[in-house]
């Protein structure tokens, strides 16, 4: 990966737990399978899955483009 962790951008803390956000997630790329709370792929929990859900295009797109 290619990119700062930003605290409340990529993840946060859940009392010690460590909770990544869905832009975290279309960042990496893939879905890493761990059932992860704000997981962004269709079908979720899917180890290796890189098909976005349909919510989540426009964000993947703007991030290509340099729009963040």
């Amino acid at each position: 990966m290619a990119f700062e962790f930003i605290k409340d951008v990529h993840y946060y803390m859940d009392d010690t737990r460590v909770v990544f956000t869905a832009l975290y997630h279309i960042q990496r790329g893939e879905c890493c399978g761990n059932k992860c709370l704000h997981c962004p792929f269709n079908p979720k929990y899917e180890k290796g899955n890189v098909v976005l859900a349909k919510e989540f295009l426009n964000l993947k797109d703007n991030l290509e483009n340099g729009n963040r």
